[in-house]
């Protein structure tokens, strides 16, 4: 809501008819979502890799075995029975890890791991954006 209220504010187009997706894709911003992911990815990355104070064994648990949802540096996900606990940024951070692929993970350093991870939230974007757009034409040429 307050990034595309700072869209329409930024390009000076109030009008009802404006489409704010445009604006935010002329404007170049990442959503605040991906921004939110990058950003516990990254301290995910810190941590693991003790370039904070931050004990890891403390908090993440790695898999002692791989499975085909899982690889060799995933942790294994609290048990959260409350929402609010799930989404807190460790429970929340191990589900984040685990999407992540091998090459991604074994980064060699945080800068390249970061470039890595915003390719990869942006090609997910992209297909989420390409399947819309499908979907709304397939949709509007059935009905």
């Amino acid at each position: 809501m307050v990034q595309r209220r700072s869209a329409r504010f930024v390009l000076n187009r109030y009008h009802n008819r404006s489409s704010v997706g445009d604006m935010l894709e002329t404007l170049g911003w990442q959503s605040l979502e991906e921004r939110r992911k990058l950003a516990k990815l990254r301290m995910t990355y810190k941590i693991k890799h003790q370039l904070v104070g931050i004990p890891c064994d403390a908090y993440y648990t790695t898999v002692t075995r791989t499975t085909r949802s899982s690889h060799a540096g995933s942790f294994l996900r609290p048990i959260a029975t409350t929402d609010y606990y799930r989404y807190s940024f460790f429970p929340h951070s191990t589900v984040l890890w685990g999407s992540l692929s091998d090459a991604i993970i074994a980064s060699p350093s945080l800068d390249s791991f970061t470039t890595a991870v915003k390719c990869s939230l942006c090609s997910k974007s992209l297909q989420h954006v390409v399947v819309s757009k499908v979907v709304a034409t397939l949709c509007s040429s059935y009905f």
